[in-house]
């Protein structure tokens, strides 16, 4: 199918499917929760703050249980009123991770299991965030549940920045920001294997890393920063568990773009959704500009970037030609202008928005506004509700100047929004895109965003010389992830007879999201009814009516029609006529045994014995769990009935049921 037709078939897809995805159970709001701290720059005057904030629409009580540098964890409770934000603040030196020094010659807690993180833990639906906080940089995160975390992610961040010095001919870094991420684990015994996009990191060389995580431990990974390579970027790296992690797309201090050493930085901190839940569709809308916003140039931009997950992944931005990313993991930058964007893609790829940097050195101080990362949630993931915080983490002297929510939604939505109650002004069109935005000024604290239609969200708040963005909220489906049908094949045999019973690939969905998952092996098993089939190889100990079959497939391609398994054996005379072949335990794996979501369906197959003996309206079948009495009967050697044990040679034929035993016997004078 052609690239035009495909994302024909994928905007009816979108539209159809919104109303379905708006009901649904895999949302932002959640009872479990699990945060980490990246490192932020604490090299000024320093007042650092870690903030978790909880809204609730009812009340409900929320345990923290937080894990401090030592391991120890220190729990507290508090009770969260329906309508407010409760915010609970922790100390840095405990809670954040700890990257290299300006010079990188101590990598603090980079590629380490380190026991800090929050695990907010309540008794009924919230909404979560985080923010990292110190003068001049900050930003914060929607923090996602439990439930919609999943094992395969890639990393959204920015390229990394340094300040440098000559002396003496010699060039030195005077200070490093580097490009950053985050893992946390939610589970004992997580086995964590990167990919990544970058040669070295600030512990060495080397594109691949692994690590064990239990639950609650987090891990930091930081691009090496040097005079020879001050830009290196972790975006497009691949991390991959073998049980759900969060991961947190992030930098140590960010100029946007990368300009002059003299620029103003910030933060960048957002929680990255599962790459089985990014769309293809998406509107970018313009971001409402700080009051005293001014532009250096025309490449001083907010910067959109667009990352893909699969090969071969092509592009159409506002509606133009469609353009062709060849590698995955690779991103596309664009500015984002005050138009805003449409994007529309085959496969699917994640969208963020990273504001621009506002100071660029010079006369006029410090102005409002600096660097943040928001992720864009596509429309297929658009909900109709939504509880948004807009944060302050400051109670006595606020130090945001300006929050606001700003909606995207279909056109026919105009008229239908509604922020806290009140009605929105009516969109505006992003580029004939069908789609458009519509900018809320609101104030620090919980808001309420309804609509009649699915719509988009994202907060985000400027303050001198620093800012944060977030998705609002959004739908986590599972939208595009590959799934297989495996059927097993009937069978028809007469006792005695050779049996096999094969299995093979009925369908296949999302081939090209399957091949990226790269799967090694298939490992399952099929039960069936020990009374009708046994098996060529040696079986364990009979325990129960119904045998098992183990099968592990290496895999080299994937087709339909494909044979995954035969079991070869014997059909037998057992107590049915007809019974089930059932497939069970299947996993994909890795070659390093990672499990891989792959949805996998079944259809079973059916094992029939045929040529049975029918004699007087009965089948001739056999039970082994039947309790008949045994009858002996006496024959002589030349086969007449006797009817008892006479001297000489005796044939004994003993019967239980359909079972029958036949011996000899000499008994004497």
């Amino acid at each position: 199918m052609g690239f035009l037709k495909s994302l024909l078939l994928a905007l009816l897809l979108v539209g159809g499917s919104s109303s379905a995805l708006s009901q649904s159970l895999l949302d932002s709001k959640g009872k479990d929760f699990w945060i980490a701290f990246p490192p932020n720059d604490h090299s000024g005057f320093s007042s650092p703050k870690l903030v978790v904030y909880v809204a609730a629409e009812q009340p409900t009580v929320a345990t923290f249980a937080a894990r401090r540098r030592t391991g120890e964890i220190n729990f507290n409770q508090q009770n969260i009123q329906a309508g407010t934000i409760t915010k609970i603040e922790f100390d840095v030196d405990d809670y954040e991770l700890r990257g290299t020094n300006d010079r990188g010659t101590n990598t603090g807690d980079c590629e380490l299991a380190m026991p800090m993180s929050i695990h907010v833990i309540t008794n009924m639906d919230v909404t979560c965030y985080a923010s990292t906080r110190d003068v001049n940089t900050s930003d914060a995160w929607l923090v996602l549940p439990t439930r919609v975390l999943g094992t395969d992610y890639r990393v959204v961040s920015y390229a990394s920045d340094a300040t440098t010095n000559r002396v003496f001919g010699r060039t030195f870094i005077d200070n490093a920001y580097p490009s950053q991420f985050l893992v946390v684990a939610s589970e004992d015994d997580t086995q964590v294997e990167i990919d990544l996009s970058i040669g070295e990191t600030s512990t060495g060389v080397g594109r691949t890393r692994a690590v064990t995580l239990n639950a609650g431990e987090s891990y930091l990974v930081q691009a090496q920063v040097s005079v020879n390579a001050q830009n290196d970027d972790l975006t497009g790296t691949r991390v991959r568990a073998t049980k759900p992690i969060g991961l947190l797309g992030s930098h140590f201090r960010a100029q946007v773009p990368v300009l002059n050493d003299g620029a103003s930085r910030d933060v960048l901190a957002e929680q990255i959704p599962p790459v089985d839940t990014w769309g293809r569709s998406f509107v970018a809308p313009p971001l409402e500009p700080p009051a005293d916003s001014q532009q250096d140039g025309q490449t001083d931009v907010t910067v959109l970037r667009i990352l893909t997950h699969l090969d071969s992944t092509f592009i159409r931005v506002d509606g133009l030609p469609p353009f062709l990313i060849v590698r995955a993991g690779s991103t596309w930058d664009m500015p984002l202008t005050d138009r805003g964007r449409s994007i529309e893609t085959d496969q699917p790829v994640l969208v963020s928005i990273i504001d621009r940097t506002t100071f660029r050195g010079g006369g006029g101080g410090v102005r409002d506004g600096d660097p943040s990362l928001t992720i864009v949630p596509p429309s297929e993931q658009y909900l109709r509700q939504y509880l948004v915080v807009s944060i302050e983490p400051e109670t006595q002297d606020p130090f945001y100047t300006a929050h606001y929510l700003t909606m995207t939604a279909r056109m026919e939505a105009t008229g239908l929004i509604f922020v806290d109650g009140v009605q929105a002004q009516p969109l505006t069109e992003i580029r004939s895109s069908g789609f458009g935005y519509v900018h809320v000024p609101v104030a620090a604290g919980q808001h309420v965003v309804t609509s009649d239609s699915t719509v988009g969200v994202i907060a985000y708040g400027y303050g001198p010389a620093e800012s944060y963005g977030y998705t609002g909220g959004m739908a986590f489906e599972r939208l595009y992830q590959p799934s297989i049908t495996l059927r097993v094949l009937d069978a028809v045999a007469a006792p005695g007879d050779s049996v096999r019973i094969t299995t093979v690939i009925d369908t296949i969905t999302e081939e090209s999201s399957l091949i990226a998952l790269a799967p090694s092996e298939l490992h399952g098993s099929i039960s069936y009814d020990r009374s009708l089939f046994v098996p060529n190889d040696k079986q364990p100990p009979a325990t129960s009516f119904r045998g098992s079959i183990s099968f592990i497939l290496e895999i080299d391609s994937l087709a339909i029609g494909d044979t995954v398994s035969i079991i070869r054996g014997r059909a037998a005379l057992g107590m049915l006529e007809i019974d089930s072949l059932r497939l069970d335990s299947i996993r994909w794996t890795t070659a390093s045994s990672i499990q891989l979501a792959i949805l996998t369906k079944t259809i079973d197959g059916q094992l029939t014995i045929d040529e049975l003996c029918r004699t007087g309206g009965r089948t001739r079948l056999f039970n082994p769990h039947e309790t008949l009495p045994m009858v002996e009967r006496y024959y002589d050697l030349v086969g007449r009935e006797r009817q008892k044990l006479e001297p000489g040679w005796n044939v004994i034929v003993r019967s239980q049921g359909d079972a029958l035993w036949v011996t000899r016997k000499f008994v004497s004078q």
